[in-house]
């Protein structure tokens, strides 16, 4: 924010993005499910696609009203732990409907434990970042992957759990990549 009641131009393209993303998801669950999924890509399912850029677009739009609760803009909704809880599900359900390839497609099995590993990853650290400075070290800064942490405010106790969840999710993604990575290796 550039000043109080004054939108930033990033502040723009964020709101603007995530009403996009909104708005494809929408239109792609309208269309319904196709053989080739949306647009004929063949690289998501119609399903899996509309998900993942339907809660893309609302969690990036609740990370966004997090971050700006305290700027004065909206004060009046000043909840910002709960619009980063919100951004927190719905992110990870963006990381869990994208990371569902086509398995007909063109994209290879083992890149879908590849983007759940990354993006479980960076919500991970987003969540361990905000218990760890609030529980343990009030100077901790964290970083994965070149992006600073947190992404957005979020109670502590439920970052904690949400953070749990999310090193599971990994986890398995992880799991899945090993699988993969033997399979390659027996043939």
């Amino acid at each position: 924010m550039d000043e109080v009641g004054v939108m930033a131009n990033a502040d723009w393209i964020l709101i603007v993005g995530s009403l996009a993303l909104i708005a494809i998801g929408i239109f792609v669950f309208g269309r319904g499910t196709s053989s080739k999924g949306p647009f004929g890509l063949d690289l998501w399912s119609g399903t899996a696609f509309g998900a993942f850029t339907l809660s893309t677009g609302i969690g990036l739009f609740f990370a966004w009203l997090s971050l700006n609760t305290d700027s004065g803009m909206i004060e009046a909704l000043s909840y910002p732990e709960f619009y980063g809880l919100v951004a927190g599900v719905f992110l990870t359900v963006a990381v869990l409907s994208g990371s569902q390839f086509s398995d007909n497609g063109p994209v290879p099995g083992w890149a879908k434990n590849i983007a759940g590993v990354i993006g479980f990853g960076i919500l991970f650290a987003s969540g361990l970042t905000i218990s760890v400075t609030a529980l343990y070290n009030t100077s901790f800064v964290g970083e994965f992957m070149g992006v600073s942490m947190p992404l957005f405010p979020m109670d502590a106790y439920l970052a904690t759990i949400w953070s749990a969840v999310l090193l599971g999710l990994a986890g398995a993604a992880l799991k899945g990549l090993i699988g993969d990575a033997k399979d390659l290796s027996t043939r």
